[in-house]
């Protein structure tokens, strides 16, 4: 198991402010824009964002404190090679029956009742599965593909209403300043595949109130080329300005910045509109609704 806190230069037990502290200032030395030539230098800070992933928050931490973490990770590894043993004994299982079919020329697959049973390849041997149809074990497997027609339907219907009421809740925390229960919701909601546009820059909006800027950079990187508006462009230049400056990366934030201010004048924004959409930003990351 890879120790966290050797990754971030920690000891064990580390508090909340050394740990980031210590991010911070590794993400800045081993940022890929920094090193835009070295992969190594890209795996070690994916490697340092997961570790600060898992200190930075109190019920991840204690479970790696406490062994919770690795124990469910060693099943989550067992039970990933379960599946694999499995698929690959599926694959096994259907190439030897593809090949008793062709070593016996359609004899292995032919029905064992009905008016087809008995014959093997031959002038009837297309009609061989005729009375097939009429058998037990036709319908029992027609009726078993049936049930699983109709779980596939439900299950999806229950993840979307699921999603919805992830996506509402969330919303509601938002209004109500709960970040915490923000986030939950709205990670829920993103996991499903249900989260929208308006969904992510409120994703990032929280976790910038949850001092996790890398996590909201990334949130803005998935819509970053689904703008569909005015309003859309200013949330996203807001929040990215503010993802920057809490990395760190200010001369990066001074540059969008002055891209966002000249697709603003593009809009015919005036120039109050403008200063308070950008230079405000810092002091507002909010989402942004505009008409």
């Amino acid at each position: 198991m890879i120790d966290l806190y050797g990754l971030l230069g920690l000891t064990d037990g580390a508090s909340e402010q050394e740990i980031k502290k210590a991010f911070r200032k590794l993400a800045f030395e081993y940022h890929p824009d920094r090193n835009q030539d070295n992969p190594e230098a890209e795996e070690r800070f994916k490697q340092i964002q997961k570790a600060y992933e898992i200190l930075s928050d109190p019920q991840k931490k204690y479970q790696y404190d406490s062994g919770q973490y690795a124990q469910r990770q060693a099943q989550e590894q067992y039970q990933q090679e379960m599946r694999r043993r499995a698929y690959y004994d599926m694959r096994n299982r259907m190439e030897r029956h593809q090949r008793m079919r062709q070593a016996w020329g359609g004899y292995y697959s032919r029905p064992r009742y009905g008016a087809g049973a008995g014959t093997g390849a031959g002038p009837d041997a297309g009609n061989r599965h005729d009375g097939f149809k009429n058998t037990r074990s036709y319908r029992k497997y027609h009726a078993i593909g049936i049930l699983i027609i109709a779980i596939v339907i439900i299950s999806t219907r229950l993840v979307y209403h699921s999603t919805q009421t992830h996506l509402e809740q969330g919303q509601v925390a938002y209004r109500n300043s709960n970040w915490g229960k923000a986030y939950y919701h709205l990670d829920i909601a993103r996991q499903n595949g249900g989260l929208t546009t308006n969904g992510y820059f409120m994703m990032a909006s929280v976790q910038l109130k949850l001092d996790r800027p890398q996590q909201a950079f990334e949130s803005l990187e998935r819509v970053q080329n689904d703008l569909e508006n005015a309003a859309d462009s200013v949330n996203y230049y807001r929040l990215s300005i503010l993802s920057l400056y809490e990395l760190g990366f200010k001369g990066k934030a001074m540059r969008v910045k002055e891209e966002a201010r000249q697709y603003l004048r593009s809009k015919d924004f005036d120039q109050d509109r403008i200063a308070d959409l950008l230079f405000e930003s810092r002091k507002t990351p909010e989402t942004v609704v505009t008409e």
